[in-house]
């Protein structure tokens, strides 16, 4: 194969799914190493950049996803006219931010920071794939552990949880 046909080949295998695919699955389907596979992965973004194109690749951990250039974000919301509604209630993105934070987390843990019954929000966020089970925590009644998801990593457009903007805990008002 030539080099035009392993970059359309990554090309359809990014566009044709829905989750972030790692590179070490690209390169056992186009039977290559990791850094070749790494290689054209790179000239595919470049081409993207070089361009100006409506798409682009986003990276998360050792994974890569094709989506739009967040440059047209703003036509993008008017095409689909995304409501208020239909994004995270500052309930959720409470219990999120927490879960996001501690991982890996017990529904206890997360009530006890919070102060309340937090079922709801938990399988709100499960439901949307930005927080899943982790394990169990190998104590009495072996209580689920929490965590986020690479699709939490994807939508708040973040490469890993160490991106995470750091917290002033001095600074923090009661």
């Amino acid at each position: 194969m030539n080099k035009k046909e392993y970059l359309n080949i990554i090309e359809a295998l990014l566009f044709s799914s829905v989750e972030p695919v790692s590179i070490k699955k690209i390169s056992q389907v186009i039977e290559l190493t990791e850094i070749e596979t790494r290689t054209f992965i790179n000239e595919l973004e470049n081409e993207y950049k070089d361009n100006e194109r409506g798409i682009q690749l986003y990276y998360f951990k050792d994974k890569v996803q094709i989506g739009t250039n967040s440059k047209y974000i703003e036509h993008i919301k008017k095409m689909i006219k995304t409501s208020r509604n239909k994004g995270l209630s500052d309930a959720a993105m409470e219990v999120l931010s927490i879960v996001a934070y501690k991982q890996p987390i017990t529904k206890s843990e997360i009530e006890y920071i919070r102060g309340i019954n937090s079922d709801r929000m938990i399988n709100q966020l499960i439901e949307r794939y930005l927080v899943e089970e982790k394990g169990r925590l190998e104590k009495i009644g072996r209580p689920k552990l929490y965590g986020t998801t690479d699709i939490f990593l994807r939508n708040f457009n973040i490469y890993s949880l160490k991106n995470l903007p750091k917290i002033d805990y001095d600074n923090i008002e009661e």
